[in-house]
């Protein structure tokens, strides 16, 4: 094929050039793609993981702080210090930092509950009488597609509901194993320690 001039490209050659640089573009633009799209699962899944990092927190807090102290229910029945089932557990607990700063703390009732893959932090106010006013209730975690609770018994022996079936209302735990399987993340698990029988 003749030149179009003395320093001019064949058609051919101005065929393949473009094509060349489609290919290029294209691979480019796939390269960028993938990076934009790996950075905004970075992201989710540094949030995710910054999400569960609370979690954990406040789960920690919250045991970490609880009492020895039964409660009562919306009709008026006495229910246990600590009570687990597989939808979740219920505490009474120290109010901030006041378990060791003040020989009678403040002491309110937290209820951790499972339901529809999600995660939900509820407290109250008051433990009796009745479960006083709601002060707060917050999605805590979602995206949690399974959970497992334990709780470990003075004899070594862990119990997916406490009390325990035969066991008197007050008996006291050792520790709670949270097991949880989120999304993003996997399996996580937390152990964390009871602290003493202490009373309000």
């Amino acid at each position: 094929m003749k030149r179009v001039g003395a320093g001019g490209f064949t058609l051919i050659e101005v065929v393949v050039a473009v094509a060349i640089f489609a290919i290029a573009m294209g691979l480019a633009y796939s390269g960028l793609n993938a990076a934009v799209r790996a950075r905004g699962q970075l992201a989710e899944s540094s949030e995710r993981f910054g999400r569960i990092q609370l979690v954990l927190g406040m789960l920690d807090r919250d045991v970490r702080s609880a009492l020895h102290a039964t409660a009562r229910d919306a009709i008026g029945e006495s229910q246990p210090a600590f009570a687990l089932s597989s939808g979740g557990f219920a505490l009474t607990r120290a109010r901030g930092s006041q378990l060791l700063a003040d020989p009678r703390p403040d002491v309110d009732r937290v209820n951790w509950v499972w339901a529809d893959n999600t995660l939900t932090r509820l407290q109250w106010q008051s433990v009796q009488p009745g479960p006083g006013p709601l002060q707060a209730s917050s999605v805590a975690l979602d995206g949690v597609a399974d959970l497992r609770l334990e709780a470990l018994s003075t004899q070594g022996r862990w119990h997916d509901q406490w009390p325990p079936q035969g066991a008197a209302p007050e008996v006291w735990p050792r520790a709670l194993r949270w097991r949880a399987d989120v999304k993003g993340l996997g399996e996580v698990e937390r152990l964390i320690e009871f602290p003493d029988e202490v009373s309000p």
